[in-house]
């Protein structure tokens, strides 16, 4: 079986956001992939962007090796969960910010 880039890239998109959807919104597997590969779909301009920095940050890792496990890898982690509250925000938040006034 041949693997072209472009089979990488879609699974990478069902990956990137599945285990996220798993854990936080309690969505079944296939429902998970599914909307992470719509949601990159549908953000695949800021996802490349972040994509291509993400690589020029790696291949700096490579030349200095502490700044890939101190600092690349929590970041890409960190960033990864940011881009997840963005594309997918809590359900129980309510549309109304509070007043700060409960007697009103």
């Amino acid at each position: 079986v041949e693997y072209k880039p472009s089979d990488q890239i879609s699974t990478w998109m069902a990956l990137q956001f599945a285990p996220a959807l798993v854990l936080f919104n309690r969505v079944s597997t296939m429902q998970s992939l599914k909307a992470s590969y719509h949601a990159c779909m549908l953000n695949i301009v800021p996802l490349s962007i972040y994509g291509i920095v993400l690589v020029g940050l790696f291949f700096v890792s490579v030349f200095v090796p502490i700044v890939g496990p101190i600092l690349v890898f929590p970041l890409v982690y960190s960033t990864v969960y940011m881009a997840y509250t963005d594309i997918f925000p809590p359900q129980n938040q309510s549309a109304e910010a509070p007043t700060g006034n409960p007697a009103s």
